[in-house]
Order: C-alpha cells, then sequence, then structure tokens
C-alpha cells in the first residue's frame, strides 16, 4: 500500500474506496449474484459470437500479403475446376505472378496396422510459393515435386507433428503410410496455418500429380468430368482485381476449347463455353462454412445483442432499486462530512468492481461458447475447425462492452446520488420522488419485456422450421437403417466382382437383418451444363435432352429404404452386367422425360461421357416415388436408377445399407463378424442413416438450439426483472398498503392490485414486442419453412408464457407484501 501511495497520491483513498465496495457488495450477495452472472452471461455471449464472426469473416489469412491473393472463379460463381482445365489456366494466364490448383480430401493413414482417415489436401507445385508460407521444419513442396517420379513427399501439419510425433524434430525423411503407399515427410508446416479454407484443417499434403499413384483405377485427374479442383493466384504486381478479371474474360474461351476432352460434343459442352472466368478477391480466405452459416450466425449475433440490451437494462433496474433503498445511507454519509465527490467515486467503484467481474466470469464462458459453438456448426461427417484465439479485436470488443455496462448501470444512479437534498433524503423521499423512480424502474421492465417477446417469437418460429423440416416426406424412412462404408484394406487386398455379393450375402443371413443392399454413383456427376439424358419424342418428331442424377443399386434396394414402387417392377439378379439396359426412374424423372404417359416399357439413352461419347437405349421397368436425399425443404431432383450389376465399377464396395430390428451396436457386432469371415481384407464404417438426415439440418437445429438458449436467458432476467420492480414497488407503498388494510381491504385485494398493475406494464411491453418480432422475421424469410413469420399460435404462446411469468413473479412479492400488520406498516414512515 505505501508502494502505492508513493505512485499515486490518492493511492490510500481508492485502495479504501475498493475495500468498502467489496463489503458492500458481499452483504448484498443476492444483488451481486444476479449483476454479475446476467452481465457475465451477456458478455460470454457475445464475445464467443464475436470470436467466430472475426475467425470466419473478418480475419486475414496468415499469409504473405493475402490481399494479392485472388481466386478464380466463373462468371456463374462456380469454383470448381477439372484438372484439364487447370492446366490450360496455369500455361495461358499472364495475370499472376504465380497460381496454384488444390483440392480437399482425406486419406487412409496406416501406422503398426492402426488405419484412420485424416484430413489433406492435393496441390500443386506453387502452393507454398504463392502463400508466402514457410516450413519450419525442413521445406516445403516445390513445383519439381509435382511430377509423378518425385510425388511421394508429404509436408506435414503442425498437429499432427505434435498429436501424433510429439514435436520429434528428426522427423524429416521418415515415412508416412497413404493409401498403402510411403510418402516421405519433408517438412512441417507452422501452427498457425491450417490452409486457405476457413473452417477446414489439414494434416498432410502430398504433390497433386500422387493423386494418379494413389487411384491408379479411376484418376481424377484423368476424368474429364471431374470438377473437383480449385484455382489461386497471387496478383502480379501493378495489376488490380478489375483489370485481372478482364483479361481473365478474354481468356475463357481459349481455355474452355484447349480443354475440351477428345471426342467431347460440342454441343454437351455449349453452356460451359459461353461462361467466363473472374478474379475474385479472396483476403479472408475461402469457406463453404461461411457461406452456409453466414446468415445463422449473423442472427445469432443479433440475437446476443438483444440478450446483452436486456441484461444491461435488468442490470440498471436492479441498481436503481438498489440506490433508492441506499438513499438514507448516502444522506447520512454526507451530513457527516463526506465530501459529494467521494460518495460518486464510491458508487463508480462498485459499479467498475461488478463491470470486472462479470467481463472476468465472461471471458471464462466464452471459451466453453465458443467450443459449444463449433459444435453447433460441426457434424461427424463435416467437422469443422476455426483458430480462435481471444485477440485484440476481441479484447476491444470485451472493453466496450464492459465500459457500456458501467455507463449502464453506474454514472445515473451514482450522479443522483451525489447530488441529492440531504435532508430530504434523511426525512424520506416525498412522493414525487417515488412515483418518478418507480415509473423509471417500469420503463426499464417494460423494454425488457419488448427484446425478450422479440426473442422468444424468433425462438418460436425457428423451432417450428426445424419441426417441419423433420416432418417432411423424404420419399424413404431413414429410421433403424444402418449405412455402412466398405473399402479394401490395402491396394494389394482389392475387391473383385463377387466380393460385394458376397458380404450383401452374408449380412443377409443375420436374423437382425430385415433387408440389405448397396448402391454407389452410377457414373461421375455431370454438371448442369452437361446433358445425359435423351429422349426421343415421336409426337413432335424431336430428341430432347435432359440431365438427372444416376445411382446405382442393387435388388431390394427400395425394399430397404422403404420408398414405394408407384408401377412397374424393382431390379431382380437377373439384371444383370450381360443383360439388357433397364433403369427405374423417380416420378419427377417420368414426368419430366415423359409427360402424360406411362413410361413402363418404353426408352431413352443414356449419355456415358467416359472415354468419348457414347449413347446407347435403356428400358425403363419401374417408377418408384420422388425422394429427397438432401436437404428436405428441396425440391426432389429427376433421379435414374440402374441396377449395380450393370454398372462399370460394379466391383466397388461402395455403401450399404441395411434395416435391422433390436440393439443397433449388436447389429454392428453381429456384421463385424460375418463380415470378418467372407471379406477379412475389409475396412468397415457404420453409422444410422438418421444421423445423415440429421446433420443434413445441422444449420436450421443450431438457430433453433441458439434462439431458444438466448430467449431463455433473457426470459430469466425478465423474470428478475419484474419479481425486482414488484418488491420495490411494494416496499415504497407500504404506507399506502397498510392504509388500505387498515380500511377493509383484503389480502386478495392488495395482491391483485399489484398483479394487475405489472400485468398492465407486461401487457405493454408485448404490445410494442409483437409487431417488432415478427417484423424481425419479415427480413429474414428465406430461414423460414413451413409457417409465416405472423403465426398466430406462436405469438399467443410467447405472450402467454410472459403474463405467466410476470403473474408469478409479481405473486410473490405481493403475497408477501399483503402479509404486513397493517399499524406496523402505517409506521413505516
Amino acid at each position: 500500500m505505501m508502494k502505492l501511495q508513493t505512485l499515486l497520491p490518492w493511492g490510500e483513498s481508492v485502495w479504501h474506496d475498493a475495500r468498502f465496495a467489496s463489503r458492500s457488495l458481499l452483504r448484498s450477495p443476492g444483488f451481486t449474484i444476479v449483476v454479475v452472472f446476467s452481465l457475465a452471461l451477456a458478455i460470454g455471449a457475445n464475445a464467443a459470437i464475436f470470436s467466430v464472426i472475426d475467425a470466419l469473416m473478418l480475419k486475414p489469412l496468415p499469409v504473405y500479403d493475402p490481399d494479392r491473393l485472388m481466386e478464380v472463379a466463373r462468371t456463374d460463381d462456380a469454383n470448381a475446376y477439372t484438372y484439364s482445365l487447370w492446366r490450360q489456366i496455369s500455361a495461358q494466364q499472364d495475370v499472376f505472378s504465380s497460381a496454384f490448383a488444390y483440392s480437399l480430401t482425406s486419406f487412409v493413414a496406416s501406422e503398426h496396422g492402426q488405419r484412420q482417415f485424416i484430413p489433406g489436401l492435393y496441390v500443386s507445385g506453387q502452393y507454398f510459393e504463392t502463400l508466402g508460407v514457410p516450413a519450419i521444419l525442413g521445406r516445403t513442396l516445390a513445383e519439381w515435386n509435382d511430377i509423378p517420379e518425385n510425388s511421394l513427399n508429404c509436408v506435414i501439419s503442425y498437429g499432427l507433428w505434435e498429436r501424433r510425433y510429439g514435436k520429434d524434430r528428426n522427423i524429416i525423411g521418415q515415412n508416412l503410410r497413404l493409401e498403402g503407399h510411403n510418402f516421405q515427410i519433408v517438412g512441417v508446416t507452422p501452427a498457425y496455418f491450417w490452409g486457405i479454407d476457413v473452417g477446414e484443417k489439414f494434416d498432410v499434403i502430398v504433390p497433386l500429380s500422387s493423386e494418379r499413384m494413389l487411384h491408379p483405377d479411376r484418376p481424377a485427374a484423368d476424368a474429364p468430368n471431374k470438377w473437383w479442383l480449385s484455382v489461386v493466384g497471387r496478383l502480379r504486381p501493378g495489376m488490380n482485381t478489375a483489370q485481372a478479371s478482364a483479361r481473365l474474360q478474354v481468356l475463357a474461351l481459349p481455355i474452355f476449347n484447349a480443354a475440351l476432352p477428345a471426342g467431347a460434343n460440342l454441343k454437351d459442352w455449349q453452356n460451359l463455353l459461353r461462361l467466363r472466368l473472374k478474379a475474385r478477391p479472396m483476403p479472408t480466405g475461402i469457406s463453404d462454412m461461411r457461406d452456409r452459416y453466414r446468415q445463422a450466425i449473423v442472427v445469432s449475433m443479433i440475437l446476443v445483442g438483444v440478450v446483452l440490451l436486456v441484461a444491461c437494462l435488468n442490470i440498471a433496474t436492479l441498481c436503481l432499486a438498489r440506490y433508492v433503498a441506499r438513499q438514507r445511507e448516502l444522506a447520512t454519509r454526507i451530513a457527516l462530512g463526506a465530501p459529494r465527490l467521494r460518495i460518486l467515486r464510491q458508487l463508480l467503484t462498485e459499479s467498475f468492481g461488478l463491470a470486472i467481474l462479470g467481463v472476468a466470469l465472461g471471458l471464462v464462458l466464452a471459451k466453453f461458447a465458443v467450443n459449444l459453438l463449433i459444435a453447433g456448426i460441426s457434424s461427424s461427417q463435416d467437422p469443422h475447425f476455426l483458430a480462435i484465439s481471444i485477440d485484440t479485436p476481441t479484447v476491444v470488443f470485451l472493453t466496450g462492452i464492459s465500459l457500456f455496462g458501467i455507463l449502464s448501470f453506474g454514472i445515473i444512479p451514482a450522479f443522483r446520488a451525489s447530488r441529492q437534498d440531504v435532508h430530504l433524503a434523511i426525512k424520506g423521499q416525498p412522493p414525487g420522488a417515488k412515483t418518478l423512480w418507480l415509473s423509471l424502474g417500469r420503463a426499464l421492465v417494460t423494454v425488457q419485456v419488448v427484446f425478450s417477446i422479440m426473442l422468444l417469437i424468433a425462438a418460436g418460429l425457428f423451432t417450428k422450421t426445424l419441426q417441419s423440416l423433420l416432418a417432411e416426406d423424404l420419399g424413404y424412412r431413414p429410421q433403424r437403417v444402418l449405412v455402412m462404408q466398405a473399402d479394401a484394406q490395402e491396394r494389394g487386398h482389392m475387391e473383385n466382382a463377387h466380393t460385394a455379393d458376397t458380404i450383401l450375402d452374408a449380412i443377409r443371413t443375420l436374423p437382425q437383418v430385415k433387408s440389405a443392399a448397396r448402391s454407389m454413383p452410377a457414373q461421375p456427376m455431370a454438371t448442369r451444363s452437361q446433358i445425359n439424358v435423351i429422349v426421343d419424342n415421336p409426337t413432335e418428331h424431336a430428341r430432347n435432352e435432359f440431365h438427372s442424377v444416376f445411382i446405382s443399386v442393387s435388388p431390394k434396394f427400395f425394399q430397404t429404404m422403404d420408398t414405394p414402387l408407384i408401377a412397374g417392377r424393382e431390379f431382380s439378379e437377373a439384371d444383370a452386367w450381360t443383360s439388357p439396359a433397364v433403369a427405374i426412374i423417380s416420378h419427377k424423372a417420368a414426368d419430366s422425360f415423359f409427360p402424360g404417359m406411362n413410361p413402363v416399357g418404353l426408352r431413352y439413352y443414356q449419355v456415358d461421357q467416359s472415354g468419348g461419347r457414347r449413347e446407347y437405349p435403356v428400358e425403363i421397368v419401374g417408377i418408384v416415388k420422388d425422394t429427397k436425399y438432401g436437404r428436405p425443404n428441396q425440391d426432389p431432383l429427376p433421379i435414374i436408377y440402374r441396377p449395380v450389376a450393370q454398372s462399370p465399377k460394379a466391383s466397388e464396395l461402395g455403401r450399404f445399407y441395411i434395416r435391422f430390428s433390436g440393439d443397433v451396436s449388436g447389429v454392428i457386432a453381429s456384421i463385424r463378424e460375418v463380415i470378418k469371415a467372407a471379406a477379412p481384407y475389409t475396412n468397415l464404417d457404420f453409422h444410422l442413416l438418421s444421423r445423415d438426415v440429421d446433420e443434413l439440418l445441422q444449420r436450421e437445429r443450431f438457430t433453433a438450439t441458439a434462439s431458444i438458449t438466448f430467449s431463455l436467458v433473457t426470459f430469466v432476467m425478465v423474470a428478475i426483472g419484474i419479481y425486482g420492480i414488484a418488491s420495490y414497488s411494494t416496499a415504497q407503498r407500504t404506507n399506502e398498503i397498510g392504509l388500505r388494510m387498515a380500511i377493509g381491504a383484503s389480502r386478495q385485494a392488495v395482491i391483485r392490485m399489484i398483479v394487475v398493475e405489472s400485468v398492465k406494464m407486461v401487457l405493454l411491453g408485448i404490445g410494442f414486442g409483437v409487431p417488432a418480432g415478427c417484423w424481425m422475421m419479415l427480413l429474414i424469410p428465406e430461414m423460414l419453412y413451413g409457417i409465416r413469420s405472423t403465426d398466430p399460435l406462436t405469438i399467443l404462446l410467447c405472450c402467454f408464457l410472459m403474463l405467466a411469468v410476470a403473474v408469478f413473479a409479481t405473486f410473490i412479492a405481493a403475497n408477501r407484501a399483503s402479509k404486513l400488520d397493517p399499524l406496523v406498516a402505517l409506521k413505516s414512515e
């Protein structure tokens, strides 16, 4: 303390103010706990959302001069390219000093017989040079690594180096086994670098040319219709974004023409040839997660902002009531000689202490909230990663909130206390002052009710949206269906044409299995610019061209998925490779291809682009109900199902669908046992099909959960505020209540009087809150499904809940006031 006095002449006074503030707050534990936790919840939630928005949308990439990085995009806003297109872009572009192509993927890593999937990247040779990212150990991949003879090198992430190798500095030169091949580790990336796809991370980076070696049977680099690469470049000095886009537009046509696969039909590519290229700035990186969750996170930011406002209003209400209760104490201290400035400083010290405690606890809660947010927007199949830390923007944000808190609930009562009339304060407040403070308190609670109703309406509508999506008819029944992904453990144990049938037959022998089937994409998914179905129209003597989705399935697939057959028949074992080509089409495909006709028995021509274009006839043998394998709120796609036995990739295992009964863990154990005997070199992975459906609705689930959580927090705060103002009101009207009871008023009448006053206050807040909430939801209609923003049932339920909590909270305070002895109450002043 002596040292403090040496540094600051008023150090001792500040020290005494802090000690007195601590004792004062400890004497009111209920007030202190409510204020600190209200502020901490609001600050924690806001800090968490702000940190996620900063990491996802605002923070620049941790690379050299990220403002000069450009993504090569198409004018249809897509950013995917084939390998041949990338080679032409690389060869013909003259706007970038360096450029690279890359693709997110996952590798099967093996070590000591243990296998696991790790996230990784295929990158072309100038990846690290373009980004300006060095290695902290060893070296990065260079352009000469992107040729087949030098491609079995890899760079690992700092996280993998730390997690798997314990930061062993002798790791350079060791082998990492990926997909059955040994890759030599040549370097380790910095801890701050997780790639340029925000929300994703990698553990290993390999040269793009190694893709052919890892997948020799079906290399994506040789597939003319495999759109799997993103292209990024660094602008040349002196060139800006507009100039780069203009130049790329000129180069687009020769690039696309040069990339046409041999034997391609120009008609199939005509829409693609109309496209142009453009340069799109990407200082904050590329992120599918950002595009998918941008609106949900912004809405969450608005919601937590409302939580902060309600928290500050609630704290202001409580501080106001506490100040009024301490008026005589403060007036007495002034009368005994305490300077008014000292009183002001004392009250501000208490407010500052509350704010510091709230910020400190809010920081702790923010760390947990961030983890919950990331978990809420991630799924088991698509886990997300964000490098979030409490950095300078977050600290500035928290400081601003704490200062706002101090100003909102400290300054006004403090100035009022320092300027009050001492004699009047000691004798008791005049009726006018009581009315003024009571009106101000009620106004604060009314505003809280407005914001709380808005959040309740949002929570109700988002929850009903989620329920509507979950209730949507998918065309199949995902419940109690197990999905099994199977693949060979090593390249030396490749599947043969009979392995899949052997596995399927083994699964069907189990008593818990009701039905089983398998499926796989019949061919690489064609882009919307390419047609893959041709139908002859005999009435118009024309050929109609369509784009459709193809899925190869085994017999009993529709039985397993519980998809109704509308007409015709299902596939059978007789639909083999040597049999005539047959197909089952969805109802939407039937309406599109053959409007007003029964297509069973008719034919279409399937366009096969692999190895050059060819057309062959396929007979339609059945029609099934439309299915939604994507999001439930999307329109069903025209789907053509082909027998898996007639697919060129029939030897691939693909996915198995198993409808089962009994305990899922027991079923999985039984399946593993029978497959171990039938196909011992097969790797298996299981999950429930219902999980896939649930994860398609991850954004809606996150929004509904966040809005429910925030609305409950504000709801509790409003309940505390209503109770506080009711208690304050009854305390200030003790004499009046005693007089009423003395002249014959019953306890029920007193309770009714106080409750009616609170209900009027809440009704006023509801009157403003309902239209405000409906207007807020009108701004985001695309986030609602199957419900209107003015849904009357949701609004009535929210209003009922708010009135119920108001009546309950007020009743507690009123019931206590009604038990006062009238004689004691009359003597209270």
